[in-house]
C-alpha cells in the first residue's frame, strides 16, 4: 500500500529535526571557536579595562555570552543553569564589573565558554531539552522553541564578539 504512513512520517520528521538541530549546534560551535580565538592572548589589563564611555569590559562580555546561553537554553527548558550563580549574577544583562565585590577570573570564563557548547550537545543527546517555556525578549522577539533560542544565542554571541573586538582595539 502506497498511502500515508503516520509512523514513517513521524520518523522522517524526527530525522529532519535532528539534522537541523545538529546544524544549529555546528554553527554554535563555530561561533564559539571564533569567540575563543578572539579572546586568545589577552593580557590581564586587556581583560579588565573598561574604556571611557563603555559600561563593561572584555571579561564581562565573554562571561555574558556564557550566562545568556545558559539561561536561554537551560533555564527556559526547566533545567538548572550550568554556570555558578555568582558568575551568572555578575554577567547578567544590565550588570557591570564596576559593581563586582570580587573580580571574575579570565580562566574561569574561558573554562565555562570551552565546556558549555559540548555540554549542551551532550545534554541534548540525553533528551534533557524536551520542554521549553516560550519567552518574549525586551526587543519584542519571541522565542517559542529551543531551536529558536539556539539561533538567538548564536546571534547574541556575534553581537558580543563585535563588542569584544571593539574593546580590544581600545585597550591595546
Amino acid at each position: 500500500m502506497n498511502g500515508y504512513n503516520h509512523e514513517e512520517d513521524l520518523r522522517a520528521r524526527k530525522k529532519r529535526a535532528t539534522l537541523e538541530r545538529q546544524q544549529l549546534f555546528k554553527h554554535l560551535g563555530v561561533v564559539r571557536a571564533f569567540t575563543l580565538q578572539t579572546l586568545d592572548g589577552l593580557t590581564p589589563a586587556q581583560w579588565t579595562t573598561i574604556p571611557e564611555g563603555f559600561p563593561n569590559n572584555i571579561l564581562w562580555n565573554a562571561a555574558h555570552i556564557a550566562t545568556t546561553q545558559a539561561r536561554l537554553l537551560y533555564r527556559l527548558s526547566g533545567l538548572p543553569i550550568p554556570v555558578p550563580d555568582d558568575f551568572a549574577e555578575k554577567s547578567a544583562r544590565d550588570s557591570s564589573p564596576k559593581e563586582w565585590a570580587a573580580p571574575m577570573e579570565p580562566g574561569e570564563v574561558l573554562d565555562i565558554l570551552n565546556r558549555l557548547v559540548p555540554q549542551t550537545i551532550e545534554d541534548d543527546d540525553a533528551g534533557k531539552f524536551s520542554e521549553f517555556a516560550a519567552v518574549e525578549l525586551r526587543s519584542g522577539l519571541k522565542l517559542d522553541t529551543f531551536d529558536e533560542a539556539v539561533l538567538f544565542a548564536i546571534m547574541h554571541e556575534g553581537i558580543h564578539i563585535g563588542m569584544i573586538m571593539q574593546l580590544k582595539k581600545l585597550v591595546k
